[in-house]
């Protein structure tokens, strides 16, 4: 039986592992150890601790940042921004705050090709770090009005005598309640075509402010606004009662014309809409898929999804509760179910960004601090990011539909989606560049993964020179499964000492410490770790 009921005792190596591959991109071995003594009341206490918000990114020709001011389509600041973006997921090691940030991007997709401005990314990013552990129905309604996405979804094009139905239609589909079974013609069982079209008309007469002169005061982030004529008076909006269907419970909305007016209708849409439970099972499954496993079963629905809806539900929307429910559980760790196994360990793909942090930060590659040197640490990204994670299947904050990334919307298969014939070629090539140092299309990344001063250095192997327990060790942080003793032992005898005698590696590593001829001990261990990363399992998060 599937169980929410917390997990007892400390973690463990193997689910403290889990679960920070799961909540994080990645971490070092030691705060895997770190989080293996901890309860998981102690874990997910401080991974659900945010830490102060990073500062804005920077431009390099300037040393200043262009967030509260720039409404360009200038290249370059995109690539600022993907580069920070990403530089604050390598450093939250030990908080889930940016997988959260990530989480809500793939549901409140938006493509930054549309969007344009990089900074109007820039405050939807902040936005969802405000929320990441807080209130979602509120977020909701702060996105009904955010720049970039009334940019992406037409809400600034959405006008009294011309409805724009976009936004209003993946409202309903995509960012809350979802369809449900198709029971008539326009008819979804969760709303109709009619709902659709009203919530449109509810949210007529916003546009976008790229002066950035319209601040939100909750959150003091740059915010859209409600458009208005010369005499300041609000002159888009439809003024109309907005009737919805029984789906709803027949709800009327009742038009008005002032901007307060146009905001509160804006907000009683969202809260009619959570007031629905189907709302809080949709998204509660999307956190599941997320977190836990692709596959929902009836037994899952009935025993995860359900009681999780009802926490989020009597918890007045908020995320933090439901999070600590969920990755607190035994069901989180394979701890309710001694039949199966764990199906749940190794049961999601990497994505291409979890591939390529998670790595990073796992063998403690450093790249160029972004505090003294600033023009490198973007060069190191470009050099790396954005040539390995197109080539992966992923261009970060480009999902290739208006409903994200297939990954996390696109049924049956959810993260499998990740792997192509394609993919998983450039999937190990990644790591076969990131040994040699190179990028893809040639010439230096400025850092590579150099296994020889790893291994010296890291305090967690038991004895360096015996190949056996050297696999075993590198075995237990790298992959989320156990393999077995054939696997084990083709890293060993087939990859490390070529068919010669175990002994081999062990006189080859002394001879190492004697002379400090490190070139073949380096090379023997470059083809284990190659051999390692190109695995099916290390493709499993």
């Amino acid at each position: 039986m599937a169980s929410l009921t917390p997990l007892s005792g400390t973690l463990g190596t193997a689910k403290a592992a889990h679960l920070l591959r799961r909540a994080t991109f990645g971490t070092k071995q030691a705060e895997i150890e770190n989080f293996a003594n901890m309860t998981v009341t102690q874990a997910t206490n401080l991974l659900l601790t945010a830490p102060p918000a990073p500062t804005p990114p920077i431009d390099p020709s300037t040393n200043q940042t262009w967030v509260f001011t720039d409404n360009t389509t200038q290249g370059t600041y995109r690539l600022y921004l993907t580069a920070w973006w990403m530089h604050n997921m390598m450093q939250s090691q030990t908080s889930a705050v940016e997988k959260m940030i990530f989480f809500l991007h793939t549901h409140f997709t938006s493509k930054f090709s549309v969007v344009r401005i990089s900074a109007s990314v820039y405050h939807q990013l902040e936005l969802f770090r405000h929320y990441a552990f807080g209130d979602w129905r509120k977020l909701t309604v702060k996105m009904t009005y955010d720049n970039a996405m009334l940019r992406f979804l037409d809400g600034r094009t959405n006008r009294k005598n011309s409805p724009n139905e976009n936004y209003a239609r993946e409202l309903l589909e995509l960012y809350s309640i979802g369809k449900g079974p198709q029971i008539g013609e326009g008819n979804y069982t969760n709303y109709t075509e009619d709902d659709v079209q009203a919530a449109a008309r509810v949210l007529t007469g916003w546009n976008v402010d790229e002066s950035y002169q319209t601040i939100d005061p909750e959150t003091g982030l740059a915010a859209g606004r409600v458009r208005v004529n010369g005499a300041g008076i609000p002159n888009q909006h439809d003024i109309g009662d907005k009737q919805f269907s029984a789906a709803f419970q027949n709800t009327l909305i009742q038009g008005t014309n002032t901007e307060a007016g146009i905001r509160g209708e804006a907000e009683q849409l969202i809260h009619m809409i959570f007031n629905q439970t189907a709302t809080a099972e949709n998204i509660c499954r999307k956190l599941y898929r997320f977190f836990v496993n692709y596959r929902i079963t009836d037994e899952i629905e009935q025993d995860i999804i359900a009681p999780l809806a009802q926490t989020f539900i009597t918890q007045n929307f908020q995320i933090k509760p439901v999070l600590e429910q969920l990755l607190q559980s035994e069901h989180f760790y394979d701890a309710d179910d001694t039949t199966e196994g764990d199906h749940h360990f190794g049961a999601l793909l990497k994505s291409p960004l979890e591939l390529f942090t998670q790595t990073l930060n796992f063998f403690e590659i450093d790249l160029p601090d972004p505090a003294t040197q600033l023009s490198a640490h973007y060069t190191s990204f470009s050099r790396g990011a954005r040539h390995f994670l197109p080539a992966m299947g992923m261009i970060p904050y480009e999902p290739i539909e208006t409903a994200g990334y297939p990954a996390y919307h696109q049924e049956p298969n959810f993260n499998r989606n990740w792997v192509s014939a394609n993919t998983i070629a450039y999937r190990y090539k990644f790591i076969q560049n990131l040994q040699e140092g190179t990028q893809l299309v040639g010439g230096s990344l400025g850092y590579e993964l150099d296994p020889l001063p790893y291994v010296e250095n890291a305090t967690y192997f038991q004895d360096i020179s015996d190949p056996v327990l050297l696999v075993q060790d590198l075995a237990k942080y790298l992959f989320a499964i156990d393999l077995p003793v054939e696997r084990m032992d083709y890293f060993t005898k087939d990859i490390l000492v070529d068919g010669l005698d175990l002994g081999y590696w062990s006189q080859l590593w002394l001879d190492y410490q004697l002379t400090s001829d490190a070139s073949e001990v380096r090379s023997r261990l470059k083809g284990l770790i190659n051999a390692m990363l190109q695995t099916p399992e290390y493709q499993l998060g």
